[in-house]
């Protein structure tokens, strides 16, 4: 901080103080009182300040200062111009006013204040600061410090930095004639109730005094939050110079800080501007009598009040650099008494009711009781049609230019007010959150209007654009905070409810470069907060899945506003096209809320969508769970081949969640919960739609899985790269493949099926299409013929096994455990056409098993058991094959690995035993489907239960969801189908 001068003038400067006639008030732009109060040379010194600035910044002015031969003169003359402006500061500060009488200081601190609003002024100070701060000091930049260019602006910091401080020092005047002024239309005679509830008109005057008083607070604070809070360069490596200056700065912000909050300027002009709305200032302005200055400053009153808030607010809380590199311009410190400041009642009365009025402008919705006079004409007229209508909103207009931009920073400025730093907000939490779910509202409305999706190039609108996605995103942020901590109370599903309505709207367009950050901590609040209800209503103490037949309130609300179609119109688009712009804009969002619900395991909790699907309406949650079928679908060998890195990355994250899903159905909790007098209400519609789960997603999973290990050894020489996206995409198809491979075994073998016997009849019957009836059976035929997983299974392993040195398979042990488990489940399960078939396949399955296990691999104490025991046994079985006994198939082989089977079976009968059929899932999930099936692929549309079925053209005995999946039935085999049906019509 550079040290404070004396009160006197510098040789040959302007005498300090207000001796001597100024310039006529008319030449200048201000008041006659602040001409008179002020020295000449401060006044013409200040509107010399845009010249001043050109000179040093514009572009006649070079890195070594101004072009042409007099270019270190002509800085030099133009930095003393400075110098002599800020001397006449000096003689202005407090210090240098001790000795004079107070009213004096307190007219000079008003006078300074007017001047200081000043914009092309203000606006050239900002400039200088800004430049000055960012001058680098250094062996590079010596010769143009000699020159003279960077070292006039050095000179010049001190003289900027100290303006700024000066100024702050006319905010405890400013403060105390606004509360003059304040009490002057507040007391007795003073006509604050206006003349139609009975009171004196004030006299105008007062009026035109008190307007003065609030537009000037307003320009003043807006000019020294631009100065102070402008962020500067920050260089990594700061010269002594530099962090000089930042030092400078951060004790400007401290001292204006300091300053707002002890003056309480910004309360009291809240105070004052409510006083004189109701004392009816707006509609006295548009009577005779009053001068077209006046007028305009009293039609700028709730406008250039309401700026202020939101202003203080955005620059003491910004953040500078990107994600955890991210850095505040002003200390934490700083921001609280800042926020305090903003939050005091006196601000908070004014503009919770500016920001009614322009609600009650833009809705027709209630006043909550605010006088006549506060409401403008606009908002009356409303309300007005509003209540002729018979209630509703009225008709919302879309928000253009520079109108839209003050209404959006006055309801921004409306929510920081009304949430401030605390908990519980002074107006109560109901009142609060109503106040801000209309301005959600409302900002949401013009975001759909205004926001283009994907993000539009910057244009004319930009700003008013960046406004109203930050507007929506903050409302939806505070209205959060306001919501009680889960699990919800009675009482609060409707606003919970609408809350996430606008989530899910907002959500979508609120996704611009400056609000991205804002828009995706909305949605992991959203999550997280989902997560934490479920967690404490829908679990035992256990852990285990426990759903009340009510759903809680928390999951209700978010199905309420609409998330289970919100998620699978998103899925749709998102697999329609992964390169499209919801894959590159709306996407990332979804994946960091989804990724703050994980737990340390790095996987979503299964009682969530388990939740969500169970509570929400039976046939949206089956929609989305086909809808991520056919997602995965369309996913086929040459859409692998031309994948970029949007679309692997939306296929990753899509392989993870049914995954997932999967897993923990499987051995999750929700196995662990299944007993006899659970599966009811909630529990049942869970079980129904993990069966529906598992027969759309395996066959596509595992058909996704084998193209993928296929491109992935072909695309290397050497074998599988198992860093690259193709090989995380077959690893997660092999996972979630394992893991179900158990629902397909046979522990029931009969005699002509044991692997020893001759008859090869017996062994062409054996498996799971000799048995009929059971579900269990059923489920075995359809994973053995539609998802075919031992080849998946034994491909992954081998590719594990030979790409990856000694000792690195430990890193994919999950891969391992699930595909060595499965293929050990389905031992007696594959049907052969003969026996020597049948021992060549369990073989090769032993053979890799102990191959992976040799080189090093991890996969437990039970398979790393049985890995001894079967190289123990083979090692039996070769003495035997010496004996020219090779044919027989050592039967201690059968004994180890069956006990192993055993182990792998048991973990997933619970949930075998409940499971629904596959086809009987199909039917109950979604009873008019399209009749392709399987192969249909459509995702247009919204929803899987929206899309419109229409009859065959020829049979109109089936139906289809589109042309295509028409044509490509006939190509399949229904032509004959259809021929023969049209010729029985005509019979």
């Amino acid at each position: 901080m550079p040290p404070r001068r004396n009160g006197r003038a510098a040789p040959g400067g302007p005498r300090a103080g207000p001796g001597g006639r100024g310039p006529p008030a008319a030449a200048t732009g201000f008041g006659a009182a602040t001409v008179s109060a002020l020295p000449p040379a401060l006044i013409s010194g200040w509107l010399r300040l845009p010249a001043v600035a050109e000179g040093l910044l514009g572009p006649a002015a070079g890195a070594a200062g101004p072009a042409g031969g007099n270019a270190g003169g002509a800085a030099a003359s133009l930095v003393r111009e400075l110098e002599a402006l800020h001397h006449c500061f000096a003689g202005l500060s407090p210090s240098a006013l001790e000795d004079i009488n107070p009213s004096v200081g307190v007219t000079r601190a008003s006078a300074v204040a007017e001047l200081c609003s000043h914009g092309g002024s203000t606006t050239a100070l900002m400039r200088l600061l800004a430049a000055t701060l960012r001058v680098a000091a250094g062996e590079d930049n010596a010769a143009a410090a000699a020159a003279g260019g960077n070292a006039n602006l050095l000179q010049a910091r001190g003289a900027v930095c100290e303006l700024t401080v000066i100024r702050t020092h006319t905010l405890h005047a400013l403060s105390r004639q606004i509360a003059a002024a304040a009490a002057r239309l507040a007391g007795p005679g003073g006509g604050s109730r206006g003349e139609g509830a009975g009171g004196a008109a004030p006299a105008r005057e007062a009026l035109v005094e008190g307007a003065r008083l609030v537009n000037i607070t307003s320009a003043l604070l807006i000019s020294l939050t631009g100065v102070t809070f402008r962020s500067p360069d920050q260089p990594n490596n700061p010269s002594r110079d530099e962090q000089e200056a930042q030092a400078c700065l951060e004790q400007c912000r401290s001292d204006l800080a300091a300053a707002l909050q002890s003056s309480r300027v910004l309360d009291h002009a809240g105070r004052l501007l409510v006083l004189l709305l109701q004392a009816g200032v707006e509609a006295a302005a548009a009577g005779p009598g009053w001068s077209e200055a006046e007028r305009r400053a009293v039609s700028l009153l709730r406008q250039s009040y309401m700026k202020v808030p939101s202003t203080l607010t955005i620059f003491s809380t910004v953040r500078v650099g990107v994600g955890a590199n991210a850095t505040p311009v002003a200390s934490e410190v700083v921001a609280d008494v800042t926020l305090a400041a903003v939050s005091s009642p006196g601000v908070r009365h004014a503009v919770t009711a500016c920001a009614l009025d322009i609600l009650c402008a833009e809705d027709g919705g209630p006043a909550y009781g605010l006088t006549r006079p506060l409401l403008p004409a606009e908002a009356a007229a409303a309300m007005a049609a509003a209540a002729t209508r018979g209630g509703g909103e009225g008709s919302i207009r879309t928000w253009r230019g520079l109108m839209g931009i003050e209404r959006a920073a006055s309801l921004l400025s409306a929510v920081y007010v009304l949430t401030g730093q605390q908990l519980e907000p002074p107006l109560g939490r109901r009142a609060a959150f109503a106040v801000l779910q209309r301005i959600g509202r409302v900002g949401v409305d013009q975001a759909q209007r205004l926001l283009s999706f994907p993000p539009a190039a910057p244009s004319a609108q930009d700003q008013l654009q960046k406004r109203v996605a930050l507007l929506s995103i903050m409302a939806l942020n505070a209205r959060f905070r306001l919501l009680p901590s889960p699990p919800l109370p009675a009482g609060w599903e409707a606003q919970a409810a609408e809350w996430w309505r606008q989530v899910l709207a907002g959500g979508r367009y609120g996704l611009g470069t400056e609000t991205r950050t804002a828009a995706m901590t909305v949605w992991m609040e959203a999550t997280s907060r989902l997560e934490e209800a479920v967690r404490q209503t829908c679990a035992d103490a256990h852990g285990y899945l426990r759903l009340p037949a009510e759903p809680p309130r928390d999951v209700a609300a978010a199905l309420a506003g609409g998330l289970l179609p919100a998620t699978e119109a998103l899925l749709r688009r998102v697999g329609e096209d992964p390169a499209g712009p919801e894959a590159v804009h709306l996407f990332p969002s979804v994946i960091s809320a989804i990724a703050a619900m994980c737990g340390t395991d790095g996987r979503l909790p299964f009682h969530v969508p388990a939740s969500l699907l169970a509570c929400g309406e039976p046939l949206q949650a089956a929609s989305l769970v086909l809808t991520v079928g056919k997602a995965l679908r369309r996913w086929d060998r040459s859409r692998l081949e031309r994948a970029r890195n949007a679309e692997g990355r939306v296929l990753s994250w899509l392989l993870e969640r049914c995954e997932e899903f999967l897993h923990a159905a499987t051995w999750g909790t929700f196995t662990k919960s299944l007993t006899p007098g659970a599966l009811l209400g909630p529990q049942a519609r869970v079980l129904r739609l993990v069966s529906l789960a598992a027969a759309e997603w395996l066959p596509a999973l595992a058909r996704l899985g084998e193209a993928a290990l296929e491109l992935a050894a072909a695309r290397s020489r050497r074998g599988v790269d198992m860093e690259c996206g193709l090989s995380m995409c077959f690893l997660a198809c092999a996972r979630a493949v394992g893991l179900w491979a158990p629902f397909c075994s046979d522990p029931c073998l009969s005699e002509a099926q044991a692997p020893g016997a001759e008859a090869e009849a017996g062994c062409s019957a054996a498996g799971p299409s000799a048995a009929a009836g059971s579900g269990e059976q059923e489920w075995r035929r359809f994973l053995i013929s539609e998802v075919r997983p031992e080849g998946l299974l034994l491909g992954t392993l081998e590719a594990i096994g030979r790409d990856l040195g000694a000792g690195e398979q430990g890193r994919w042990n999950n891969t391992v455990t699930a595909c060595s488990y499965g293929l050990l489940a389905m031992w007696d399960a594959i049907p052969c056409t003969s026996a020597a078939e049948l021992r060549a396949r369990r073989s090769h399955t032993l053979d890799v098993l102990e191959t992976y296990c040799a080189t090093g691999g991890i996969i437990g104490p039970q398979m790393a058991a049985l890995a001894r025991q079967v190289a123990a046994t083979k090692a039996s079985a070769a003495v035997a094959q010496r004996a020219r006994t090779a044919e027989l198939w050592p039967a201690e082989l059968d004994a180890v690995v069956e006990q192993a089977a055993q182990q792998a079976r048991a973990a997933v009968e619970p949930l075998a035993a409940v499971l629904l059929p596959p086809e009987r899932a199909w039917r109950e999930a979604l009873p008019r489907r399209c009749s392709l099936g399987p192969a249909c692929v459509n995702l247009a549309g919204d929803g899987e239960a929206g899309l419109a079925l229409r009859p065959c053209t020829g049979c109109r005995a089936v139906l289809f969801c589109s042309r295509e999946c028409q044509r490509a039935a006939m190509q399949a085999g229904h032509k004959e189908a259809c021929t023969g049906a049209k010729g029985r019509a005509r019979e």
